[in-house]
């Protein structure tokens, strides 16, 4: 186990599979897991299926996007994030955990403040809805 700071525990999970497998355990000062969450629909979710997931958790989503291929270097955000692919795909990159992982439509990621990274766009561009939870 990789310790940072003698805080509360982050576990960073995957939920792609049939089971939820804690990748790696880091103690670090937030409120919020690291969570990625896999749609498993044949088909993508439409953005107003996505807003009613926002809205049912008190959550008022805004809308972002990117082009193909554009990226974000390492950084950081003083809030914690809740975000999901509307359309297209984003590999988010977490350097001091030496991991990458790719999301895509449908797929949601719990985005704790503090924690480092970058991200890299796809081949099709992105489309996001975010809410920021302070």
């Amino acid at each position: 186990m990789l310790r940072l700071r003698p805080y509360a525990l982050l576990q960073i999970y995957r939920l792609c599979s049939a089971s939820t497998t804690a990748i790696v355990t880091l103690a670090y000062d937030v409120r919020m897991k690291l969570r990625i969450q896999c749609w498993h629909k044949s088909e993508p979710p439409s953005e107003r299926e996505l807003r009613e997931k926002f809205a049912d958790e008190g959550l008022s989503p805004y809308a972002w996007s990117n082009a193909p291929g554009d990226n974000y270097s390492e950084h950081y955000h003083r809030y914690d994030k809740v975000l999901y692919i509307a359309h297209g795909s984003i590999t988010w990159i977490f350097p001091s955990l030496k991991q990458e992982f790719e999301t895509h439509a449908g797929d949601r990621i719990d985005l704790p403040r503090g924690l480092m990274h970058a991200v890299r766009v796809g081949s099709h561009g992105v489309i996001c809805l975010e809410a920021h939870i302070d």
